[in-house]
């Protein structure tokens, strides 16, 4: 999934505003909605993806409030976390990860990409030896190299 920044920016802006009742868009001129008490105004196409994708419920397309979806929110999330990965963490640094439940010592290897959202909702790292990427929520950072198995 392939947001532009324009369904981004609204998804966001959805987001924020929608407290559980959804938020009301107005009709503004040449096809284009008006967030109701705000300014920001948004292309009718843009809605489009979103609602495809059950990233937002926009009800009726016309009258009904605009809601962002559990999968929204984990969108949302992921691209936080990757966001917060790829500003901290360079492609080759040394972690440690674990391929499925986080029990024992893991394994130590080195990141082979930057993290990216995996299937709309899953933050994902791939790393040197595994033929698949690990979530990051299974992958810890190791700053200090006098650990064990770091030469």
């Amino acid at each position: 999934m392939n947001l532009t920044n324009s369904q981004l920016t609204l998804l966001k802006k959805v987001a924020a505003a929608d407290t559980g009742k959804g938020v009301i868009f107005l009709p503004a001129p040449c096809g284009r909605w008006r967030m109701d008490g705000t300014t920001y105004t948004v292309n009718d196409r843009t809605f489009q993806p979103l609602a495809q994708d059950n990233l937002v419920d926009v009800g009726d397309g016309r009258n009904d409030p605009v809601k962002v979806t559990q999968a929204g929110r984990k969108y949302l999330d992921a691209i936080a976390s990757v966001a917060a990965w790829n500003a901290d963490v360079r492609i080759g640094a040394r972690v440690r990860y674990w391929t499925g439940a986080r029990h024992g010592d893991g394994r130590i290897s080195a990141t082979r990409t930057r993290a990216q959202v995996l299937g709309g909702h899953a933050a994902v790292v791939w790393v040197d030896g595994e033929p698949s990427c690990i979530a990051l929520t299974h992958v810890d950072l190791i700053n200090d190299s006098r650990e064990e198995g770091i030469s």
